[in-house]
């Protein structure tokens, strides 16, 4: 989100309004922490589910491919006749490298950690030789970036311990009988596990948080009706991010509303890429059966 103050400049140096321009940034970034190899919710996703972060990788971006070419096409039209007079500044490829490393061992399939070290030492490369980060300064920006993940470290660690307790006193066996009871097949186990991870997201304004509450008993509900893990995951993490796109009280709306001086409720009705992720993920649960198996499994 930190693109945000950059719609505004956007906004004002053309006719687009201002509230289409946040949209944006905000389908954006949900694009974006949907399908990033490094972001907490993917991680959190994969991690819960104990599958290969390069298969749900490949499984979620056929789910939201649909989704995000119709965003775009809708911004386009919406946009098309607009008028603009911006200019366009400069950037340094070797300051892409790393985060290209990391998207292309992630999906060769490396070790998440292996693969997230390396793009660490791979960006304090880029940063040192390029100028931009000093050698003194190298262990600051790896400590501020240890702390921004403080807190979910220590809710992830305090859920995982609730989740435990949950599961020992027979909370998860309870919430899996009532699922089993009012849910028939596959099909309605998925739509149970995107309206878990949503009404947690709803109650908690955190995707991250919302995935790995949701996880271990999204991962019993995929167990007990035979549901792919990697489908599991992209569920979580699609569901996960239509309610964080679309709820006026999350942290990336707040944020973007906040940049402009607008209110949250300006922006919503513009917010188009979460929706029809729902869409695209219904119709991906309806009309395609799981065919998947991971190559383990076959």
């Amino acid at each position: 989100m930190g693109l945000a103050p950059i719609a505004v400049g956007v906004s004002n140096a053309t006719s687009f309004a201002m509230p289409l321009c946040l949209s944006a940034v905000v389908s954006g970034a949900m694009f974006g922490d949907n399908l990033s190899m490094i972001s907490d919710t993917t991680i959190a996703a994969v991690r819960t589910q104990g599958c290969e972060m390069s298969d749900k990788f490949k499984m979620n971006f056929k789910i939201v491919l649909p989704a995000a070419i119709l965003t775009a096409v809708i911004y386009f039209l919406l946009t098309m006749h607009g008028s603009s007079t911006l200019e366009l500044g400069t950037y340094n490829i070797w300051q892409v490298i790393p985060y290209l490393l990391v998207l292309i061992g992630a999906l060769m399939g490396i070790n998440v950690f292996v693969v997230l070290i390396f793009g660490t030492i791979a960006s304090v490369i880029a940063g040192v030789t390029t100028g931009t980060m000093p050698v003194n300064e190298i262990f600051t920006s790896i400590g501020a970036g240890v702390s921004s993940m403080y807190d979910i470290t220590v809710i992830s660690i305090t859920v995982a311990a609730i989740g435990a307790l949950v599961k020992e006193y027979g909370g998860i066996d309870a919430v899996l009988h009532f699922i089993h009871r009012n849910t028939k097949g596959k099909k309605g186990a998925q739509l149970s596990i995107a309206a878990l991870v949503a009404g947690v997201d709803l109650a908690t304004a955190n995707n991250t948080i919302a995935i790995v509450m949701a996880g271990p008993i999204a991962r019993e509900i995929s167990q007990e009706f035979d549901i792919d893990p990697r489908r599991t995951a992209s569920l979580l993490d699609i569901f996960a991010s239509v309610a964080q796109g679309l709820i006026p009280y999350g942290a990336q709306m707040l944020y973007a509303a906040a940049a402009a001086g607008i209110t949250t409720y300006a922006i919503i009705p513009y917010t188009f890429y979460p929706i029809l992720m729902a869409i695209s993920a219904f119709v991906f649960i309806f009309g395609f059966s799981q065919k998947e198996k991971s190559k383990k499994e076959s």
